[in-house]
C-alpha cells in the first residue's frame, strides 16, 4: 500500500499540461474511467483507489487531492525516505471527471518523446530524471522477458530493496551493468540525458544529496497547478496571502457517481496500513485546521498570546491524578469556571471567548485541544521553546465545571500548595519550573498589601513581560518575586539551586519547561501520535475522532457573542503590549465597527498558524 500511494501521486500528476492549465494533481485518478486505464493498473489493482476514496469521504474537510499528496509523503517517510510532511501545503482542489487519456509517460517511448512529455508537465530535465529514476527506488515489476518496456529481464524489484527508499537505484544506474541493468526501458532512455550520468554518480555516492534533490523536485511537482495553497506545515516561507482561510468549496457530501461503488470496503492490507497515515488522520481535521495549526502567527506576544498560556494552566489546575478528574478538559469554558475570581485574568482578556469560538467553528478539534494549541502557540509567539511537534491530539471535553475549590490560590500556605501540586502528579522541581517559568510572561497590577501581593505593586513579573525567557529566575536571585506564592515556592529547599541553574542557562530552562509542560497537558488523556511521529506506537495510531463533536453551543457556555462582537473583541485585545485584566478594553463593545476585522482578524481567527509549522 505505501508504495502504491507514491505511485498514485505520480499517476494522478502525469496528465498535467502546464500550458493548457489542465490535468495534474486533481484526484481525477479516483474516477473509474481513469483508474481502470491499463496505464493505471498497478495503482488500481493495489487497492489504492478505494483507500483514497474512503479517506476523502470519511474526512471531507481535506480534499481528495490533498489526501493523495499526504499519502505519498507518509509512504516515502515510512519507507525510509525524506520527511516531506513539514513542507505539505493544503488547499488542492479535486475534479470528479477523468482527464484526457494517453498523456502518461510510456515505457516504450524514446528519450525525445519522454522529454516532451515531462516538458509538457513543466518539469526540468534534472527534475524529471530525479523523480523518475529516484521513485523507482521503491517497488518493481513482474513482466515476461521481452514484454514492451521490459526487454532486459523480469524482476519484482527495481533495485533489490523494493520496500526501502534509498540510493541503490542510482548505484545500479551508475554501474551500467549488463548483468543487472535498470529494469525499465524508459529508465534506460532517460539515463541517455547528458546530465544523467553526472546525477547518477553523485547520488550513488551520496544518499543525502539524493534525498534533498528528490524532496525539492517532489514538492515542485505536487504544488504545481495550485497557486492558492496554504502555509507549509513547517511555517517556513509563510506569506500573508497563504494565511487566508480557504476551506474546500465543494466538500464531498456524498459518494461521487464517477467513483467505484460505495459498497467497497477496505480489508486486509488496506486496514493494516492505515496507521502509516495516522499523523494526518489524527491531526485536527479540515483544510483551515491543518493550515492554522502549523505556520507562523503574526500577532506577536500580546495580551492574547499570554492569556492563552494562562488558560492552559487555569484549566489544568483542577486535575486530580488519583480520582482521574478535572485537568485539561475545557471546563474553564463553562460560565461557572469562567466567572470565578481566580480566573478573572483569563476570562476578561477575551481568551474564553476565543477558545469557544475556535471549538464552535472547528468542531473536529476538541475545545481542550484548542486550549493546548493556544498555550503552545502563545509560548512560541513570545519567544519560548517550540513545542509544536510534540502536540498530541485527542483530548475529550467536559461541559460541566470541575471542583472549583481545587484551584491553587496565591495566598495559600506552602504546605497547601505542595499538596495541590502533588494531587496534580507534579514533583517539586516540576511545579517550580512550570509555575515560575510561566511567570516569565505577563504581570499583575495590584494594590500594595493585597493578599498574595505583599512585595508591592508591580506591572510585570520580571523585566521582560512580553518575552518568554529566563528573566524571572535572574530576578529571583536578587529581588523578591511579585506573587507571594511564587516566593514561597522559590524558598523551598532546592528552589534557589534551580533558580541559579535556569538563570545561568536559558536553554536548559527551555528544555525542562518544554518537557514538563507537555507532561502536564497530556496527563489524564489517551492521545494520538506526536505531530513529528517520534515514539509513535500502534496504540496511538488508531483514529480517535472526537466521539461527540460540538454541533451547537453548549448551554454551560452561556449565550455568547455574535460574530461581529467576537471579532471586535479579538482585534481590541490583541494589542502587542501586556496589561492586566483591568487594563483591557471591554471585549464586548458594541459601539465599535465590525468591519475592522476584515484584515486584522485574520491574525487571530486563524492564529494557530503556529505549528505548528503538519505533520506528523
Amino acid at each position: 500500500m505505501a508504495i502504491g500511494w507514491v505511485r498514485t501521486v505520480f499517476h494522478d500528476f502525469g496528465t498535467y499540461d502546464a500550458a493548457a492549465g489542465t490535468g495534474g494533481l486533481d484526484a481525477s485518478i479516483l474516477t473509474m474511467d481513469e483508474a481502470t486505464l491499463p496505464d493505471n493498473s498497478a495503482v488500481f489493482l493495489g487497492g489504492n483507489i478505494p483507500f483514497f476514496q474512503k479517506m476523502s469521504i470519511e474526512h471531507p474537510s481535506v480534499s481528495p487531492t490533498d489526501w493523495i499528496v499526504i499519502g505519498a509523503m507518509v509512504a516515502l517517510r515510512q519507507c525510509g525516505g525524506p520527511d516531506l510532511t513539514p513542507r505539505f501545503r493544503p488547499g488542492r482542489k479535486a475534479v470528479y471527471t477523468a482527464n484526457k487519456n494517453g498523456l502518461l509517460p510510456q515505457l516504450t517511448q524514446t528519450l525525445t518523446e519522454l522529454k516532451a512529455t515531462f516538458t509538457r508537465m513543466n518539469l526540468t530535465t534534472e527534475q524529471y530524471i530525479i523523480l523518475t529514476i529516484g521513485s523507482h527506488s521503491l517497488g518493481g515489476a513482474n513482466m515476461t522477458v521481452g514484454a514492451p518496456g521490459f526487454g532486459t529481464r523480469p524482476g519484482k524489484s527495481f533495485d533489490g530493496t523494493s520496500t526501502t527508499f534509498d540510493n541503490l537505484i542510482w548505484q545500479i544506474a551508475n554501474n551500467k551493468s549488463t548483468t543487472r541493468p535498470l529494469v525499465l526501458d524508459s529508465d534506460r532512455e532517460i539515463m541517455k540525458e547528458p546530465i544523467a550520468e553526472e546525477l547518477a554518480a553523485t547520488y550513488a555516492a551520496d544518499q543525502s544529496a539524493f534525498f534533498n534533490a528528490y524532496a525539492d523536485a517532489f514538492m515542485v511537482m505536487v504544488d504545481m497547478g495550485h497557486p492558492q495553497l496554504g502555509c507549509p506545515l513547517s511555517g517556513d516561507g509563510c506569506t500573508p496571502d497563504m494565511m487566508v482561510d480557504s476551506p474546500i468549496a465543494d466538500q464531498l457530501k456524498d459518494w461521487p457517481v464517477t467513483w467505484m461503488k460505495k459498497s467497497v470496503t477496505m480489508t486486509g492490507d488496506s486496514k493494516n496500513v492505515v496507521p502509516q497515515i495516522t499523523s494526518f488522520m489524527k491531526l485536527p481535521k479540515g483544510n483551515s485546521d491543518l493550515r492554522n495549526i502549523h505556520g507562523s502567527w503574526r500577532g506577536g506576544c500580546g495580551n492574547m498570546a499570554i492569556g492563552w498560556v494562562r488558560t492552559v494552566f487555569h484549566d489544568f489546575a483542577t486535575y486530580d491524578s488519583v480520582a482521574k478528574t478535572g485537568g485539561i478538559d475545557a471546563s474553564i469554558l463553562t460560565v461557572t469556571e469562567e466567572t470565578l475570581p481566580d480566573n478573572g485574568a483569563v476570562s476578561k482578556g477575551g481568551n474564553i471567548l476565543f477558545f469557544r469560538n475556535q471549538a464552535l467553528e472547528h468542531p473536529s478539534v476538541s475545545a481542550s485541544d484548542w486550549i493546548v494549541l493556544g498555550g503552545i502557540a502563545g509560548i512560541r509567539a513570545c519567544g519560548g521553546p517550540d513545542l509544536r511537534n510534540q502536540f498530541r491530539p485527542g483530548r475529550i471535553d467536559a461541559f460541566e465545571p470541575n471542583d472549583v475549590t481545587l484551584l491553587p490560590d496565591k495566598n495559600w500556605s506552602i504546605e497547601k500548595l505542595k499538596a495541590a501540586f502533588k494531587r496534580m502528579n507534579l514533583t517539586q522541581s516540576e511545579y517550580f519550573t512550570l509555575v515560575l517559568g510561566a511567570h516569565s510572561l505577563g504581570g499583575a497590577n495590584m494594590t500594595q498589601g493585597s493578599i498574595g501581593f505583599e512585595t508591592g505593586p508591580r506591572f510585570a513579573f520580571d523585566s521582560t513581560p512580553t518575552k518568554f525567557d529566563n528573566g524571572i529566575f535572574v530576578k529571583a536571585l536578587t529581588k523578591p518575586l511579585v506573587l507571594a506564592s511564587d516566593q514561597k515556592i522559590l524558598n523551598e529547599t532546592g528552589g534557589m539551586i534551580l533558580a541559579k541553574k535556569y538563570a545561568t542557562s536559558q536553554a536548559q530552562f527551555f528544555t525542562d519547561f518544554g518537557k514538563i509542560f507537555m507532561k502536564m497537558v497530556d496527563m489524564g488523556h489517551t492521545l494520538g501520535c506526536r505531530l513529528d511521529g517520534v515514539g509513535c506506537t500502534a496504540a496511538q495510531m488508531v483514529d480517535s475522532s472526537i466521539p461527540n463533536p460540538i454541533t451547537k453551543r453548549p448551554s454551560s457556555w452561556g449565550t455568547g457573542l455574535n460574530t461581529t462582537q467576537f471579532d471586535v473583541a479579538l482585534v481590541d485585545n490583541g494589542a502587542a503590549n501586556v496589561g492586566t485584566a483591568t487594563d483591557l478594553p471591554n471585549p464586548i463593545d458594541n459601539t465599535k465597527s465590525g468591519s475592522r476585522h476584515s484584515n486584522e482578524i485574520t491574525f487571530y481567527s486563524f492564529v494557530f498558524i503556529v505549528l505548528f509549522a503538519i505533520i506528523l
